[in-house]
């Protein structure tokens, strides 16, 4: 028994084995193999997406102010690129508000372009002034409005190909140190400013978009770096600060305010952290910033809004137009201010998308803003060194699940579990993301969890369906047998006994709840001549109780014929026949018995006897109605008693009368609302009907206990026998 339940509910390891190597081989794909990886990136990024649009906004913390050079300030100085002259107003408007610092979103790398629209317009405005506009006087005037506060000027990385033909200061790494060594965050070439402008910065900005392979912003550059040999011919690295950071320390050695790092870069050690730390003269600073293995910076995208990029909240930023035309106001809110300068113009080509998925995307100076102000508000996420070890280890989690039997757990449970497995790292990540500020990469384990459960769960139903075909064969087979077993105990029972003859008029039905039942009647003329009618119930239902059916209605009929005296002296002789013959485990273990109660009639006196076991003797009931008395003690029912006692109720019957006996199908039928139809509606309903003989009282009966059922099924066997005594026959 025990093994076939536990076969019953376990999963072939064919099943589990497969879904184990799944969820192995995916882990092991998605480790060693750069598409699956990149893949698996998408997503994990896709997710991250979605947590960052899902998070409420935050607010920037006021240290970091965008000075956009929008559509108004083109308006107000003409397409884009700005005549030095234009570029230097600007610089030295910035410069005059009294900003901590001042960073360049601009590359300084070439002269700029002096057109005669733009110095005709110049003369127009300013007459002979116009001359300090020739080409080396407005280079020279924004070199100065350079050195008039703290700047960090735009260096940009390339290859050596993009920027062979540009007039700027190059300086590249020896392509033997780049084979050698290639790191992320190596760049083969950076592109200075002109020499002019160089002098006068106070350090450099390298700008840096580090987009995904998905064309979307998420990260932004800490640092860019080129390997170097050293005097002693030692390889090193030469690190620059990017953006980002520039814009927090250009202004350290003349305010306090202003931070600075660790230019000896220790974080790179072996063993490192990789976490940047900034700090004050003061020893203070925020937070430290994790870095990623190429320098980079996870950003919290939820303060781009608030730092206004154009077109995407509340702007923050400081419109160029309005400096130039004066504004006090706009100037006032860079003094103290870490100010990056650069184009915020829709449709320029430097925008962005990133995870916010605005229309138009962001601007890549407000991100580079963006960047600084994560580093002073600590909101740089972390992507931990354990995150792809944790998803592999996940990973073979999930395998170990899959070997697992699971005996005795149902198809949905097993399902919930699949499910909640594969959601788990799915909810790991978002809570790490919510309230830790962690970038974990849960998709990769989430499919293996999936893929380990699949296989699982189709062996499981594959089984349950081969369970349930042979379940639907049995249930068949059984289905034969049991009509057969129906046809054979119902045609046994005798329905069409004719007994007019001896003037007897006899009617009787015998339903059974189940395809068998535990009622039978009899109905026979006995060798003395006297009619013999019998009604027995067999406690039980189905095979087994038909079985003892057939076995009760043999012995009775049987004993009671071959049996002299009175008629309850034959009902003890059935009872101690049917102890004898009966199974003895269905008695003892089950508490097995039958309830049976007889009659016999003289046809030619009318004269009858009754004797019952276990039930209510049977009802005599007049062709008026009126209910003649009948008294039997309650004895035990056939199969309590070794050798029980029975007494006979004896009765002469007038012209008309009818004998009814039923089982407790009748009495204890039900409504759908549990009401018992009972015995004194039973002996009512007969008495009704009794005028019209004993096909009359079954059918009424018979009809009333429908009526009474409501179209509910039955809750036991039904069985109704009438005899009505016409007479003695001529």
């Amino acid at each position: 028994m025990g093994r076939s339940v536990w076969r019953e509910w376990t999963v072939a390891p064919g099943w589990r084995l497969f879904g184990a190597v799944l969820a192995l081989g995916l882990a092991f794909l998605s480790a060693t193999n750069e598409r699956a990886f990149n893949a698996f990136f998408r997503l994990d990024a896709r997710l991250l997406d979605q947590w960052q649009r899902l998070a409420p906004p935050d607010e920037p913390t006021g240290e970091v102010v965008v000075v956009g050079i929008d559509a108004a300030a083109i308006r107000e100085k003409g397409r884009w690129p700005w005549a030095r002259a234009d570029l230097a107003e600007l610089v030295e408007a910035v410069a005059a508000a009294g900003p901590r610092s001042v960073t360049l979103d601009i590359l300084l790398t070439e002269p700029g372009p002096y057109s005669e629209v733009n110095l005709m317009r110049a003369f127009r405005a300013k007459g002979p002034e116009a001359i300090s506009l020739l080409p080396v006087v407005p280079d020279a005037r924004l070199a100065a409005a350079i050195a008039s506060a703290p700047t960090a000027l735009a260096v940009a990385g390339a290859s050596t190909r993009a920027i062979d033909d540009l007039p700027g200061l190059t300086q590249c790494a020896d392509r033997a140190l780049l084979t050698a060594g290639p790191q992320p965050f190596h760049v083969e070439c950076l592109l200075f400013p002109l020499a002019l402008f160089e002098q006068a910065a106070s350090g450099y900005a390298a700008t840096f978009a580090e987009q995904d392979l998905d064309g979307v912003l998420r990260r932004a550059r800490a640092f860019v770096g080129q390997p170097i040999l050293t005097e002693s011919g030692a390889r090193a690295e030469a690190f620059l600060p990017a953006m980002p950071v520039a814009a927090l320390i250009v202004c350290a050695e003349v305010n306090a305010e202003c931070l600075s790092y660790d230019a000896r870069m220790e974080f790179l050690a072996e063993g490192g952290d990789r976490t940047l730390r900034l700090w004050r003269a003061d020893g203070t600073g925020p937070p430290p910033a994790p870095l990623t293995p190429s320098l980079g910076l996870w950003l919290d995208f939820g303060a781009l809004p608030g730092l206004g990029a154009e077109g995407t909240g509340p702007a923050r930023l400081v419109s160029a137009a309005a400096l130039l035309q004066g504004d006090a106001a706009e100037a006032a809110r860079l003094a103290d201010r870490h100010v990056l300068i650069g184009l915020t113009r829709l449709g320029s080509i430097d925008q962005y998308t990133t995870p916010l998925a605005t229309a138009d995307g962001a601007p890549g100076v407000v991100i580079q803003a963006l960047a600084a102000d994560n580093i002073l508000a600590g909101r740089i996420l972390r992507a931990p060194d354990w995150a792809a070890d944790a998803a592999l280890a996940y990973a073979g989690f999930a395998a170990f699940l899959a070997l697992i039997r699971f005996g005795g757990v149902s198809v949905a449970l097993l399902v919930g579990f699949g499910m909640a497995s594969a959601a788990a790292p799915i909810l790991a990540g978002w809570a790490a993301f919510a309230f830790g500020g962690l970038v974990l990469s849960p998709t990769m384990p989430a499919l293996a969890a999936l893929l380990a459960g699949a296989p699982v769960v189709f062996g499981r139903v594959s089984a349950i369906r081969r369970q349930l075909a042979e379940a639907r064969e049995t249930r068949a087979r059984e289905e034969e047998r049991m009509d057969a077993a129906r046809e054979i105990q119902l045609g046994s029972l005798p329905f069409n006994a004719d007994f007019t003859a001896l003037g007897f008029e006899t009617a009787s039905i015998c339903r059974p709840a189940q395809e068998v039942g535990g009622d039978f009647f009899e109905l026979f003329r006995l060798s003395d001549g006297r009619l013999f009618g019998a009604v027995g119930d067999v406690s039980g239902k189905g095979l087994e109780a038909s079985l003892v059916t057939a076995l009760s209605k043999s012995i009775t009929g049987a004993v009671t014929d071959r049996t002299a005296g009175p008629l309850g002296a034959a009902l003890a002789a059935v009872a101690r026949e049917f102890v004898r013959q009966a199974p003895g485990a269905w008695r003892r273990e089950k508490g097995g018995f039958v309830t049976l109660a007889l009659v016999r009639i003289d046809p030619e006196t009318g004269e009858a006897e009754f004797a019952a076991a276990g039930c209510e003797p049977p009802l005599v009931i007049g062709a008026d109605g009126a209910a003649r008395p009948l008294t039997l003690p309650a004895v035990a029912p056939l199969g309590w008693m070794e050798a029980p006692e029975f007494e006979t109720a004896r009765l002469t019957l007038r012209r008309g009368d009818t004998i009814l006996i039923f089982t407790d199908g009748v009495h204890e039928a039900e409504t759908p609302g549990g009401d018992l139809f009972g015995e004194a509606r039973a002996a009512e309903v007969a008495a009704g009907a009794a005028s019209g003989g004993a096909a009359a009282v079954v059918k009424a009966l018979d009809e009333a206990v429908s009526r009474h059922q409501a179209g509910g099924a039955p809750t036991d066997d039904t069985t109704i026998l009438a005899v009505t005594w016409r007479g003695a026959p001529r």
